[in-house]
């Protein structure tokens, strides 16, 4: 922290015990952007809205410790459909939910966690990131050198109305980054 330029962002704070005693005064220590993981406890919190509550929770207690809401990027914590198939509709709801209810904060996730243990993940990952989006997804960690992926991103937010006059869109067009299907 002390030898970082600009505004850091920590990975990760969250409820679950020790740990959030034990980051807060890292995040505290001066300005920055924290990612704040849904988990309460040792247990992924069973349905979306449980980490909807944790996320109220985690919103609380931060804004309390003075970090600044804007700071704060709620992650719903993105499970395999792989593993369960209503994982990604679970993730899209809480963060959905979390966007509702909580509107001053970001939400973040783990987009390649959808697609773990399937073939074609980038086109699995292409999909799941227009339906965060779609749920008020503000921030991904993701694959920047996934160009086609890179070029959903581009198109959804022209397509939300995240892009005046489309200037984002039409300047990827222009320097390549828009790959031909």
């Amino acid at each position: 922290m002390k030898i970082h330029r600009g505004k850091p962002m920590i990975n990760s704070i969250s409820l679950e015990e020790g740990r959030f005693q034990s980051v807060l005064p890292v995040v505290t220590s001066r300005p920055c952007l924290v990612v704040a993981l849904c988990m309460a406890s040792s247990s992924l919190p069973a349905s979306a809205e449980e980490r909807v509550e944790v996320a109220g929770e985690l919103v609380s207690k931060l804004s309390q410790a003075g970090v600044a809401p804007k700071s704060i990027y709620v992650d719903p914590l993105v499970q395999p459909v792989s593993v369960d198939t209503q994982a990604g509709r679970m993730a899209l709801a809480a963060t959905g939910q979390i966007t509702e209810k909580l509107p001053e904060v970001n939400t973040i996730c783990g987009l390649s966690n959808a697609s773990y243990g399937l073939p074609r993940r980038r086109l699995i990952n292409r999909s799941f990131l227009a339906l965060c989006m779609l749920q008020g997804l503000s921030a991904a960690i993701l694959d920047p050198t996934d160009k086609r992926l890179m070029a959903t991103l581009l198109t959804v937010d022209m397509l939300l109305g995240r892009d005046d006059f489309c200037s984002m869109f039409l300047e990827g067009f222009q320097e390549g980054k828009l790959p031909e299907e």
